[in-house]
């Protein structure tokens, strides 16, 4: 008799005690060998977090797992146990990843490059298109770069082995092939792949592409795989339902509740199925936590301790003995691999050969030192802020007995070229609400590899074409040309009253040479030449003359180390414009023109933020023709007063002001709401009407949405002035 047929005749035996019966089960008693036992692990997101305190308590008790097979985040818990992870490492390393970062749109905005940044701060509808075979959107909301980076550092000392067998503990997870319809079982070849085929959620993260299937999560055909176990030859089947169960009728009148409960209806029946195949069922009370809690990692593992706790008359037979469970231990230890051989060569695939040579020969200075995640890391994260690449990731591989670091490039699936939109509205009364619709299309490697043509179009409020040929000459100077033409309006007030609207056209180009100084900043030199005239739309005809040329030559330095574009919480951002004005219709002679602004945010804590935003103006005395000189007015200058009502040739204003985060929907949506508060003070001088300055005392809500980030306040000045108002769009 084979030592797996004895032990299957001995489950057949013992199952019925140990569900009937527990207290006289005897497992390892007499001639029989133990039963195998399976732990079969769900997937539902953050809750997921729960396997880690199951496997605690199973660890404590001493029972054995001989195999495990999980789903999507029951893949990833089972995977890092599977290696000889402990609990406690599992504890510590989940409470220590920023879910945040990693669960986040891409490369994080300080790791972007300073073009990159630009795009994410002109325009900030988080939607890009690409346009490589007609237009298509991302294949998920989120890059999955950060997740990569993370499994390639969980795994990469297991590159190497050919079968998830050889792990310290056999190992399976479940995907879903998309094109078939199908649950695919990955049982070897690229661990970390594995891993997140499993975890990506169908239009969060994009596919993974393997063995010729496009795989996703695999919740959604078989979210807690008993019947994997099964087939692997488990006598005995610990399963662990973390799943969200189905609503009631009042918790399916919201959509956000109508969408939660199709995605428990999509599942409940495969799930159902395969529970029938479990000799344990574990289901951990997780009623106060959503898939989404991902910070709240520790204590979600706590109620699957207490879960498994509960099911203590149960399990409890299938504990071994301190000398069988230290054999078991010294089993597990002698499959763990903890180093790596030193990579002594470099090799890049998934780009075209240019790139691929391009990224092996940054990457060389690797090969022959010992790889270091903490060093490697950041430098393949460099690779994706370019906007070429999804994600960049790496592995072990080998020449012979040769050992290498082998990256893995995912291209951009539609692009380049980019298309990016935005969406910017603000206003404080019905008739003088401004809203633009904008878009980005960006060319890259135009004319040579690093070279962009930029061009923008804008309608409403605004009309815009513009389009900018960004080139490097060497290193990191470039030169950028440009042509335009804008056309807006723009509002004349005396005394707080708009009294007339002109319709302002331009029409130009400029030629700037620039260095750009690292991924924070930028600084420019160049000339401008544009023609400009304007129509009386609304109003009486106030201005004498705004039609001529305009020539100027301009000094532009720009400096961008915030966190966030939307609504930042560290960081400041920093602008200084210098333009000498040779010729401008109204101006009587040249003048000197020097604009600057300095923003800062500094947290209190994880959810509280102070922040302060000074920013002046100044032509140094001269009159400077209408058209040239500075406004104040509208959300975050001067509040109080209108859109522009205020102009001078001289300004300045100040903000401070806390931010206290009161929603947070989940690193996955990005969706964050926040209660704002703030103090303005500032003014215009040397204006038609003298000098004027103001104070206000602002409040509103700001928010982070799909459609970029929004704020709804309201401000009162000193003098009785009042607004309630609105911004869709650039709000810090």
């Amino acid at each position: 008799m084979s030592a797996r047929f004895a032990a299957a005749v001995c489950a057949l035996i013992l199952l019925p005690s140990i569900t009937l019966a527990p207290a006289r089960a005897q497992i390892s008693a007499g001639p029989c060998s133990r039963p195998t036992i399976g732990l079969a692990l769900g997937g539902g997101g953050a809750r997921g977090f729960a396997h880690i305190g199951v496997i605690e308590w199973l660890e404590e008790h001493h029972i054995p797992v001989d195999m495990i097979a999980g789903t999507s985040m029951g893949g990833l818990v089972g995977g890092m146990y599977a290696m000889g992870m402990s609990p406690g490492e599992m504890r510590a390393l989940t409470e220590s990843i920023d879910w945040e970062k990693t669960l986040g749109p891409g490369p994080s905005y300080a790791d972007l490059s300073f073009r990159r940044k630009e795009d994410r701060r002109d325009l900030q509808v988080n939607l890009e298109f690409g346009l490589r075979r007609g237009v298509s959107g991302p294949s998920g909301l989120r890059s999955g770069h950060e997740v990569a980076l993370l499994l390639d550092r969980l795994t990469v000392a297991y590159s190497e082995i050919d079968s998830f067998d050889q792990l310290p503990t056999p190992f399976r997870c479940v995907a879903t092939d998309m094109t078939a319809g199908e649950a695919v079982v990955l049982k070897d070849g690229s661990l970390s792949q594995a891993l997140r085929a499993t975890m990506s959620i169908p239009g969060v993260f994009p596919p993974v592409e393997r063995d010729g299937k496009v795989l996703a999560d695999g919740f959604l055909l078989n979210n807690v795989p008993t019947d994997v176990l099964k087939d692997m030859g488990a006598d005995i089947i610990i399963a662990v339902d973390i799943g969200t169960p189905l609503g009631d009728k009042e918790s399916v009148q919201t959509l956000a509740g109508m969408v939660g409960q199709a995605w428990s209806v999509m599942t409940i029946q495969n799930v159902r199925r395969n529970l029938r195949l479990a000799t344990v069922i574990l289901s951990p009370d997780l009623e106060q936590y959503t898939s989404l809690d991902y910070q709240s990692s520790g204590r979600i593992a706590d109620l699957g301790y207490a879960g498994a706790r509960e099911k203590q008359a149960i399990l409890a037979p299938l504990s071994v003995s301190d000398a069988e469970w230290d054999a078991i231990r010294r089993d597990r230890q002698s499959r763990l691999r903890t180093g790596t051989d030193t990579p002594l060569f470099v090799e890049v695939r998934g780009a075209d050969a240019a790139s691929n040579d391009a990224i092996r020969a940054k990457l060389e200075r690797y090969a022959g030192t010992p790889l270091s995640p903490d060093v490697l890391e950041p430098e393949l994260t460099a690779l994706t802020v370019s906007g070429r690449y999804e994600s960049v990731g790496y592995t072990l591989t080998r020449r012979g007995t040769k050992p290498g670091l082998l990256v893995d490039v995912q291209q951009q699936r539609s692009g380049p070229p980019f298309l990016r939109l935005g969406l910017e509205a603000n206003g404080a009364e019905p008739d003088n609400v401004r809203l633009k619709l904008g878009s980005r299309l960006t060319l890259m490697d135009a004319g040579g590899r690093g070279s962009e043509i930029r061009t923008d179009l804008a309608a409403g409020s605004q009309y815009l074409v513009s389009t900018e040929y960004w080139r490097p000459v060497a290193g990191r100077l470039f030169v950028a040309p440009r042509l335009f033409y804008r056309e807006d309006s723009r509002d004349l007030f005396q005394q707080g009253s708009r009294v007339a609207e002109y319709r302002v056209t331009e029409r130009g180009a400029g030629l700037d040479a620039g260095l750009a100084s690292g991924r924070k900043s930028e600084i420019r030199l160049g000339y401008e030449w544009l023609h400009m005239d304007a129509g009386l739309r609304v109003g009486s005809p106030v201005l004498s003359s705004m039609e001529g040329s305009v020539r100027s030559a301009v000094l532009r330095w720009q400096y961008d180390g915030r966190n966030n574009p939307v609504v930042p919480t560290s960081g400041t951002r920093s602008g200084l414009v210098a333009r000498f004005y040779q010729a401008a219709p109204g101006a009587e002679r040249d003048f000197l023109q020097l604009q600057g602004a300095v923003s800062t945010f500094r947290p209190l804590s994880p959810t509280r933020t102070v922040f302060a935003m000074v920013s002046g103006g100044t032509t140094f005395n001269r009159q400077a023709p209408l058209a040239q000189q500075f406004t104040l007015g509208g959300p975050f200058r001067l509040g109080a007063y209108s859109l522009d009502e205020l102009r001078g040739n001289a300004y300045v204003v100040a903000n401070v002001g806390y931010l206290k985060r009161i929603g947070q929907f989940s690193a996955l949506t990005g969706m964050t709401t926040y209660a704002a508060m703030w103090l303005e003070g500032g003014g215009v001088f040397d204006g038609q009407e003298g000098d004027e300055s103001a104070s206000s005392l602002s409040s509103g809500l700001v928010a982070a949405t799909p459609i970029g980030p929004a704020c709804v306040g309201a401000s009162l000045g000193d003098s009785g002035n009042s607004n309630l108002y609105f911004v869709l769009g650039q709000v810090f």
